[in-house]
């Protein structure tokens, strides 16, 4: 009953996911990116532009039932919210850094995080940064984090503006230790995508804050909670392939904070 019907709905909306995202990405592929390109393209014969056109579509569409199995299998992944106690519960566990990387489900994973409380200290702090290889997604997400959110560039971690309301991602720099920053957000408590309950949001298509290309057409969007003191889970998602429900988790570790002076 209610296990069927939240898959069909995961692959449902997987479904849609996957035919925007290919849509998408074929009329990238068969649409010049610049005005020198269109020229060199309006010199190209209409038969070969309509061929590249086809199979460009034809590409998308044979992909179409394996991305959105994927994508149902990723948010199916992220498990149910857990019932309301109808006893007083212990006060939970402190993770610790051992303890997140010890998961072994993403929907542990994710049930920590939904458990966990806006960061109440974020503001001017410098964070290590981990990708959590849970769900089925993590080798692609993996690949477009290390290899394309700044090309040729390895990422390592976020850092928060002074006043808290926005920051940057850090990367891989052979000239400066603690990476050079790119990839800007606008950062703000607010109420998550995925359960309604307050998280600082980092939003990536911010006017002032963030970031063209990632934030206003892909549709990034992080989220963060904290589950000791400067340890922070967070919950990665692009609106291009279906927003936070296909989420991938990483985690944030505050420099010079309990957290990393434990990181074991």
């Amino acid at each position: 009953g209610g296990g069927g019907g939240g898959a069909a709905a995961a692959i449902a909306a997987a479904t849609a996911v996957a035919a925007t995202s290919l849509t998408a990405a074929a009329t990238f592929i068969a649409t010049p990116a610049t005005a020198a390109a269109a020229t060199a393209a309006a010199a190209v014969p209409t038969t070969a532009i309509a061929t590249a056109s086809s199979i460009a579509t034809a590409t998308a569409l044979s992909l179409l039932p394996l991305t959105a199995l994927l994508v149902a299998i990723n948010i199916m992944q992220n498990g149910r919210p857990a019932a309301a106690p109808t006893t007083p519960a212990a006060a939970p566990q402190r993770l610790t850094v051992a303890h997140v990387r010890a998961f072994q489900s993403k929907s542990a994973f994710v049930d920590a995080w939904r458990a966990a409380k806006p960061p109440s200290q974020y503001a001017g702090r410098l964070c290590t940064g981990e990708l959590v290889s849970l769900g089925i997604l993590a080798p692609i997400s993996a690949f477009i984090t290390n290899r394309l959110f700044a090309p040729g560039r390895r990422w390592l971690g976020k850092s928060f503006a002074q006043d808290g309301t926005h920051g940057f991602n850090r990367f891989e720099d052979a000239a400066i230790a603690a990476g050079v920053e790119k990839r800007g957000f606008a950062c703000s408590i607010s109420s998550s995508s995925l359960d309604g309950k307050d998280c600082l949001v980092l939003d990536y298509a911010d006017a002032e804050n963030g970031d063209l290309v990632w934030g206003k057409l892909i549709g990034m969007r992080d989220e963060i909670r904290e589950v000791a003191p400067g340890l922070y889970l967070g919950l990665g998602s692009l609106r291009l392939s279906g927003g936070m429900p296909n989420c991938q988790p990483f985690v944030l570790i505050a420099v010079g904070g309990d957290a990393a002076k434990s990181n074991v």
